[in-house]
C-alpha cells in the first residue's frame, strides 16, 4: 500500500510543480517522492523475495510493524538526501554572480537549440526577453 501512496504523492507533486513553476518546494517535491518510490520498491523486493532466510509472514504483527517502520525510515532518509542535494545546489548558485548565472543559462539555451536543430543561437538580449519581470527580480535579489 505504501507504493500506492508514494505514486499518488508523486503525481500530486508533479501537478504542483506544473501549477507553481517558481516554487522551490514544488520543484523539490517530485524528486523527493520519486526517490521514496524507488527506494521503497527496492526494499519491497528484498522483503518479498529474501535471498537468505524465510519469507514475510503477513499474520505476524512484529513483521508488519517492521515493514511500516522501514517505510517511515525511507521517508526520513530520502528527505535528508533531497535536503542535502538542495543545499548543495543552493550554495552553488549562491556563490555565482548574476552574470555567471546568465552565462550558464545562455549556454543551456544554445544547447537546447542545437539539439532541436535550430542552429541560430543569439546572446543575452533574446534570452532576457524570455525572462519575465519576476525572474529578473529574483536574479537581482540573488546578487544582493
Amino acid at each position: 500500500m505504501g507504493l500506492v501512496y508514494t505514486t499518488l504523492l508523486t503525481s500530486a507533486g508533479m501537478l504542483c510543480e506544473m501549477k507553481y513553476r517558481h516554487s522551490v518546494l514544488a520543484a523539490i517535491s517530485r524528486p523527493y517522492f520519486l526517490a521514496v518510490e524507488s527506494t521503497w520498491l527496492c526494499q519491497m523486493a528484498f522483503i518479498l523475495f529474501p535471498q537468505f532466510g524465510g519469507t514475510l509472514d503477513n499474520e505476524d504483527p512484529i513483521q508488519i510493524m517492521t515493514v511500516s517502520m522501514l517505510f517511515n525510515w525511507h521517508f526520513a532518509g530520502n528527505i535528508a538526501l533531497v535536503g542535502i542535494l538542495a543545499t548543495i545546489a543552493h550554495l552553488q548558485v549562491r556563490r555565482k554572480t548574476p552574470d555567471q548565472i546568465l552565462k550558464h543559462l545562455e549556454k543551456d539555451l544554445c544547447e537546447a537549440r542545437r539539439h532541436s536543430k535550430n542552429r541560430n543561437c543569439r546572446r543575452s538580449s533574446e534570452y532576457m526577453v524570455m525572462i519575465n519581470e519576476e525572474e529578473k527580480e529574483e536574479l537581482s535579489i540573488v546578487s544582493d
